[in-house]
């Protein structure tokens, strides 16, 4: 915000410049009466003063205008990230066992905030001629407002949350600085506005920790509750996992004539590295499409984000590009990216041409990521807490960037867990009846989960994979887990009838 600060003494020195000098010339006309204002003043000095007067005028009210913007849009920014917080939490009372009533209390509150939010351009545009303040003072009285009813609402509505969930812990009410209402008043007259632009901006910033305070608080003790809460589906370990998300761009996957096996692939590497795989979606080769699909992935803020394909050197590779307009960054030739693609052209004996080049165009700060397979790097952001991966789309690149690059950076930020799967395979047990057994062998620990996977016919000859899966922070907590839950399992379907093929091992990490 410092450099907002500054931008407010600009403001304030222009448009006080501008007042200041324009009463200066006032009382000298008053004191010269009868005399022209020409003759108490030579005419240069004068001519000087008026140009000098209208250009702080004018820088006055250009910086208002413009740091008013700023203050709009940070505005705006935080409305959007309360909103999926918002979505989040509410995904997590609904993990909990929440009867209804909080999440119709977070709902309430997402409908009231999706109408606080402003266009910066236009109140900025508005604001341009300051001496009329009426629409700078509104603006300035609407976004506080705004602000302060939110910071309450916020306040409440965790407090009576948290309160219901009979949890001890309230979150902290921060108040905000007092209305400048000696400024604002001034505003009417054009007077320098510099107080009220600041003011503005800190009702943003105790609106932004106020946010945090109190959904930070609600998040808490909803980790605490699906920890205890364990055995759910859903809940528990799982519900505290890192969560990753798996876009994949290509006309040729939604035409069918490309089996997706990259997101297959990936979502069996991410799940073994502790990762959560919390959503999968696909989209056509369209700049729009990707954008609002990235745009989309970044609301729900999961901890990684690895796309596929449409990072080739044709027209219709967009990812890249879209990637960059998603993040709100300019999209630039990396020159480390530049001497990759530049290498592997010259060992193919290749000259660059405007094609070759694109390979090497990335949102500014990206990261290459060395390709061993083919020439188009990976594209590594990190973004706001989150890592976003863009990975070729050809499936022996993908593999070859991921294992290499990505992975490793994957296992030092991951959970460090060890996970663990095995299958059982029951035959004769319809899975409607095993579904309360399976329901109990989750309650053994809140690091089990147990999935089935019947195939057969229910009512004649069923069977029945199940897949039982643990972490543990050991290798062997891991395999005690699967061991214990696998001789629970086998004991209570035999009871049923069931006959068991021979167990395998689907993999750890």
């Amino acid at each position: 915000m410092q450099g907002l600060q500054r931008i407010y003494r600009a403001a304030s020195l222009g448009l006080g410049g501008a007042f200041t000098a324009s009463v200066l010339l006032v009382a000298a006309r008053i004191a010269s009466s009868p005399l022209s204002l020409g003759e108490v003043i030579p005419p240069p000095i004068l001519a000087s003063t008026l140009i000098a007067i209208a250009a702080s005028y004018l820088m006055g009210a250009a910086c208002n205008a413009y740091a008013l913007y700023r203050v709009f849009d940070e505005w705006n920014r935080l409305v959007d990230k309360t909103l999926g917080d918002l979505e989040e939490i509410a995904e997590m009372l609904s993990r909990a066992g929440d009867p209804g009533h909080s999440s119709l209390e977070l709902g309430r509150l997402a409908y009231y905030l999706s109408g606080k939010k402003f266009d910066p351009l236009l109140w900025s545009l508005a604001s341009l001629p300051p001496v009329v303040g009426l629409v700078y003072l509104l603006a300035a009285s609407r976004l506080m407002d705004a602000a302060s009813s939110m910071r309450r609402e916020l306040y409440l509505a965790s407090t009576a949350i948290l309160r219901r969930m009979d949890v001890d812990l309230a979150p902290a009410y921060i108040e905000p600085p007092p209305k400048p209402l000696g400024a604002m008043i001034g505003a009417l007259l054009g007077y320098p506005a510099g107080r009220i632009l600041s003011r503005m901006s800190s009702y943003v910033e105790v609106y932004g920790r106020s946010e945090e305070e109190a959904l930070g608080a609600l998040r808490k003790a909803l980790s605490d509750r699906l920890i205890e809460a364990g055995g759910n589906r859903g809940g528990g370990e799982e519900a505290l996992r890192p969560r990753a998300w798996i876009i994949t761009i290509g006309n040729e996957i939604l035409s069918g004539h490309t089996v997706n096996t990259n997101a297959a692939w990936l979502g069996r590497r991410l799940t073994m590295l502790g990762y959560l795989v919390e959503r999968g979606v696909t989209c056509m080769d369209d700049m729009s499409h990707i954008v609002e699909v990235f745009r989309d992935a970044f609301r729900h803020k999961p901890s990684i984000v690895v796309s596929t394909g449409g990072l080739g050197p044709t027209f219709d590779d967009k990812t890249s590009e879209s990637l960059a307009k998603a993040l709100g960054r300019e999209w630039v030739i990396n020159e480390e990216a530049l001497r990759m693609v530049e290498e592997k052209y010259r060992e193919a004996g290749l000259e660059m041409t405007e094609h070759r080049v694109k390979l090497a165009k990335m949102p500014r700060g990206a990261r290459p990521l060395p390709n061993p397979v083919g020439t188009a790097p990976g594209i590594l952001v990190e973004e706001d807490g989150m890592l976003i991966a863009a990975l070729p789309g050809v499936p022996a690149e993908m593999k070859g960037i991921f294992e290499q690059s990505l992975e490793p950076l994957l296992r030092e930020r991951g959970p460090g867990i060890h996970y663990l799967e095995k299958e059982v395979t029951v035959v004769g047990v319809p899975e409607s009846a095993a579904a309360p057994i399976i329901d109990r062998a989750m309650k053994i620990s809140t690091r089990i989960y147990v999935k089935s996977h019947p195939s057969g016919i229910e009512t004649r000859g069923p069977i029945l994979t199940l897949q039982i899966i643990a972490t543990g922070d050991t290798a062997e907590e891991a395999e005690e887990l699967i061991r214990r839950v696998e001789s629970f399992l086998r004991d209570e379907l035999a009871k049923l009838g069931g006959s068991f093929k021979e167990a395998k091992d689907s993999g750890e990490g």
